[in-house]
């Protein structure tokens, strides 16, 4: 059955599985009808992203609940590859392409990523494996620009900019990039609290 029904949802078009796919989800910790609303594309671009992987509608939410997740555990290999001497370079540099996309799509994910390889010589492994731990808290996984695009702009941002925080415990460095003018905004926009901050900020010699 599981087969059948696979099979089934290969062979919709985008539009249709979305429609579909809708009340499911709805049903994900993370989507809401104003995000839907809000992004018109978005339903489409997970139907896309995920249609391949379904026995069964249902099975897009913990697809969804996962990729919305930022709560992530990196293991020995990720650390590894997140310790590379281009990481750092990289970093900032997503930062300052993805802010400046009026729009974050896959194409224009793709000319942002083709960007930092010419003009920085980031390449390969280099370049999509430490984005993609970083950006999904995985190795392996779905396209890396259409996972993008459905988190977001500002979704994709905090947690590149959580990922320079995690790294360094510096407050200031992470209230300069967004622009805040209170350390408490800096805070609240991590999702974490003062005295952690603190804590973090001792245990790095920030």
């Amino acid at each position: 059955l599981n087969w059948m029904n696979s099979l089934y949802i290969k062979n919709l078009d985008d539009e249709k599985l979305a429609e579909k796919m809708l009340p499911y989800i709805l049903k994900s910790d993370y989507i809401s009808q104003t995000m839907l609303q809000d992004n018109p594309k978005l339903i489409t671009m997970i139907a896309e992203t995920f249609k391949e992987k379904l026995d069964k509608l249902s099975d897009i939410i913990p697809f969804i609940n996962e990729l919305f997740n930022d709560s992530f555990n990196f293991d020995d290999e990720m650390i590894q590859i997140l310790n590379g001497e281009k990481v750092s370079l990289l970093v900032d540099t997503l930062i300052e392409e993805i802010s400046d996309l009026e729009v974050l799509d896959p194409v224009n994910l793709k000319g942002a990523f083709k960007k930092i390889q010419k003009e920085k010589g980031i390449k390969g492994k280099d370049l999509f494996m430490p984005s993609r731990i970083i950006v999904t808290g995985e190795m392996h996984g779905s396209d890396l620009m259409m996972s993008m695009s459905i988190l977001g702009k500002e979704e994709v941002l905090k947690r590149i900019i959580g990922f320079i925080y995690k790294q360094t415990g510096n407050l200031c460095a992470v209230q300069i990039l967004r622009g805040h003018t209170k350390i408490e905004s800096t805070v609240r926009y991590l999702g974490t609290d003062v005295e952690d901050a603190l804590h973090l900020a001792e245990h790095t010699g920030v």
